[in-house]
């Protein structure tokens, strides 16, 4: 974990990584780490452009 944190910060101090802050409401990972009410879950799915199989009915089929 430390080398980790010293490369970010290394990183950051060349100015080859810009750190900004993301707000609690845009933080998408968390519908793949968190537990989330329906709506939540399906507003962050709908970020990534990820759906749900029924919805690709009638989509071409890829083999």
């Amino acid at each position: 974990m430390k080398l980790d944190i010293f490369f970010v910060r290394e990183k950051v101090i060349r100015k080859e990584l810009n750190v900004s802050h993301v707000p609690a409401q845009d933080q998408w990972a968390d519908v793949l780490t968190n537990p989330l009410s329906t709506a939540r879950f399906l507003y962050l799915r709908d970020k990534l452009r990820v759906c749900d199989t029924l919805s690709l009915k009638g989509a071409v089929k890829i083999s």
